[in-house]
């Protein structure tokens, strides 16, 4: 709720340097919550924070700090990153936007030469900012395409998979009808063979009883 009221207050403020007095004051606390474990506390100090700067800030920086809650937001997400290097850039952002938010304010006159400055640097970090989102929407794109790529291999991997274990079935299944027809050819061969022998046996008994008989009869 502190921060809330805070975040308040300085909208209604017209001259920032008079949130300057309060900066020992304020600041620490504020900065203390950006950083908190707590997201629901970081998420109020982030809005409280970039209220104060905002309201600190040099009326022709008011288009610099414009999206300042936004970049306050991101990074009181990567200041409790896990990542070193993700943490120490945040909150070197973090002072960064500080500073420059109390340097403007504590300035007690702006000349033509320091204005078109700031301007021109406000214009440079503004394309710095656009070729950082253009590059970044580039390298998702490109990701995107490569995921794509590499779930068509992967799914032609598995196509040429399943052609190979169908034919190797058909193989085996080739096979072993090639194995049943020798087998029962080979069925077939001895049947053939019995009945051959059967009746050579009979032809055999048959003759001898015809030999016995014409011997009967002399």
């Amino acid at each position: 709720r502190a921060l809330l009221v805070v975040g308040n207050m300085c909208g209604l403020v017209i001259d920032g340097k008079e949130l300057i007095p309060y900066v020992p004051a304020i600041m620490p606390d504020l900065v203390a919550c950006v950083k908190d474990s707590s997201p629901e506390m970081r998420h109020y100090g982030a809005t409280a924070l970039a209220a104060f700067l905002k309201g600190m800030a040099a009326a022709h920086l008011e288009q610099r700090f414009e999206n300042l809650a936004e970049e306050l937001q991101k990074l009181q997400k990567e200041i409790v990153s896990t990542d070193n290097s993700v943490k120490t850039a945040a909150e070197r952002k973090l002072q960064e936007l500080i500073d420059l938010a109390s340097d403007q304010a504590t300035k007690t006159h702006h000349t033509e030469e320091e204005v078109k400055a700031d301007l021109e640097r406000l214009k440079l970090e503004e394309e710095e900012k656009q070729r950082q989102e253009i590059e970044a929407a580039e390298a998702a794109k490109q990701m995107e395409i490569e995921e794509e790529s590499r779930a068509e291999v992967s799914e032609y991997a598995l196509r040429q998979k399943a052609i190979q274990e169908e034919e190797k079935r058909k193989e085996e299944e080739k096979k072993e009808l090639e194995k049943q027809a020798r087998e029962d050819a080979k069925k077939q061969a001895e049947a053939d063979k019995l009945r051959a022998f059967k009746k050579f046996q009979e032809e055999q008994k048959a003759a001898m009883l015809k030999h016995q008989r014409a011997k009967k009869k002399k």
